[in-house]
């Protein structure tokens, strides 16, 4: 799979609302060249770009297309970003993470610091555990170096995270060998199944 059918994939997974969203953004900054192939990769039922470096011309664009696909693609990302970023907790968090590393760079300490503070209660209220993991490794950054007592509390709780992240990842592996016995073997009843069933449930 080439660059630009992966381009026309993504367009192609939009759903309306994100369409719209994206098809605004270029109207908002005037960039008719990036709209008018995005339009014309979304009517499409298979992806030919025969007729698109004419199409450019015709409108007097002076682009490259390889430029404008890859360009094209970059924005419909960091715009799909930005339409999820209130309804994604995951996304959300993960670019204000981005916002206090900007801070810390700044020398904005103080802020940085409040920042990171609401986004680790977000976390934890959402058992956003990795995303957490994150947050402590900043924390460390902003507060680590300010005495050896509260990094030690900081990598403390770094242990105890990583703890519960190894034991969710094991009881999500148990999960999935499970699921694959019962698709493989179908009603658990002869005792060879049983005790296959009787193994997991043991599973520290």
């Amino acid at each position: 799979m080439n660059a630009s059918h992966d381009l026309y994939d993504l367009i192609h997974s939009l759903s309306k609302s994100e369409k719209r969203y994206i098809s605004l953004s270029f109207l908002h900054k005037g960039e008719n060249a990036y709209l008018m192939l995005f339009k014309a990769i979304e009517k499409q039922s298979s992806y030919n770009e025969d007729g698109f470096q004419s199409m450019l011309q015709k409108e007097k664009f002076n682009y490259r297309l390889a430029d404008l696909k890859t360009y094209l693609k970059e924005h419909i990302l960091k715009k799909l970003n930005g339409f999820h970023y209130d309804t994604n907790i995951e996304i959300n968090l993960n670019q204000q993470l981005i916002e206090v590393e900007l801070l810390y760079q700044k020398n904005l300490y103080s802020q940085a610091k409040k920042k990171l503070n609401k986004i680790c209660d977000l976390a934890k209220k959402h058992e956003s555990f990795e995303l957490l993991l994150d947050c402590f490794q900043l924390e460390k950054k902003l507060y680590g170096t300010e005495n050896l007592i509260l990094e030690d509390k900081i990598l403390r709780k770094q242990l105890a995270l990583t703890k519960i992240i190894d034991n969710l990842n094991s009881f999500i592996t148990l999960k999935n060998k499970f699921y694959l016995l019962a698709r493989r073997q179908g009603d658990i009843r002869r005792p060879s199944q049983k005790k296959k069933v009787a193994s997991f449930l043991k599973h520290p």
